[in-house]
């Protein structure tokens, strides 16, 4: 008798001690590999078919990539708002983010919307991110983006791409609050100018990319504000420049006659003359 009731508590035992990865691959949901840390979904249909209320709260990383997600609303993260601190929603022809999408998640650090159709960014969507880190808004279709779209972001974001979109123009505001920013990419947009002032509260920025635009000047107050500073970095190759006296800094970058300011790439910085049809590299 003594002998079946050892059995039965062992039994019991190995039941309720089954490890914590098994019980989360039970619960996993279709598309979807998960750990006690981390939820990774990819070549889905519908995100609303993948119910995340079966993933434990003490996930703090999801990346979510080749799914059909034409809407990202209010209930899709909600039940990580305590936890999560990393998410990627990526190459999932997501066209329509709602200002509450993201409500509640105060602990998230990185945000990657990486490669979908996205075309506005709603001037609450980043109320909650007060620790937003990194923020990833590449190849998407964004041509304009609210004054007020980061002001929540003040004291956090360090690196903002905003790489492959179709933006025209620049509020000047627009990076007012990023004071801690120090990474900016803006290249391969249709910039055609950006306003003197654009810059003027990046203190702390080490690298910005404004290469592939549509920019035949560039303002010399655009960078007066930060070359004194951090500035180390510079992009603007490949834009239709032309040569004027008001790009004289632009020379002197080249030369390293500025040494604030290094050009990346400052051998393929053209500059087209207004008279002549070809094409040169500037060389003084």
């Amino acid at each position: 008798m003594g002998g079946w009731v050892i059995a039965l508590l062992v039994l019991h035992c190995c039941l309720n001690h089954i490890s914590l990865a098994d019980q989360m691959q039970t619960r996993c949901p279709q598309y979807c590999n998960c750990t006690a840390t981390v939820l990774q979904c990819q070549g889905g249909y519908e995100l609303d078919d993948v119910d995340l209320r079966l993933i434990p709260r003490t996930v703090h990383k999801i990346t979510i990539s080749d799914f059909s997600i034409r809407e990202l609303g209010y209930n899709h993260f909600r039940w990580f708002a305590s936890t999560l601190q990393f998410l990627a929603v990526t190459k999932s022809r997501t066209r329509t983010i709602t200002g509450q999408a993201l409500v509640g998640l105060t602990q998230l650090t990185t945000l990657n919307l990486n490669d979908n159709h996205i075309a506005e960014i709603p001037s609450n969507l980043f109320t909650d991110l007060s620790k937003l880190e990194t923020l990833d808004l590449s190849q998407n279709l964004i041509d304009h983006i609210n004054s007020d779209a980061f002001q929540n972001l003040t004291s956090s974001l360090r690196w903002l791409s905003l790489r492959h979109n179709r933006i025209r123009l620049l509020q000047p505001e627009l990076f007012d609050s990023l004071t801690h920013l120090e990474h900016l990419d803006l290249s391969q947009n249709e910039l055609a100018y950006i306003l003197p002032r654009t810059f003027a509260s990046l203190s702390r920025v080490r690298f910005i990319d404004i290469s592939d635009n549509l920019l035949v000047t560039i303002h010399e107050d655009l960078f007066k504000s930060v070359n004194e500073t951090t500035l180390t970095h510079l992009a603007v190759q490949r834009n239709p420049l032309e040569c004027n006296c008001g790009l004289v800094w632009l020379r002197e970058a080249q030369l390293g006659k500025n040494p604030s300011i290094k050009l990346v790439n400052s051998s393929q910085v053209l500059l087209q003359f207004p008279h002549i049809r070809e094409i040169f590299v500037v060389i003084w």
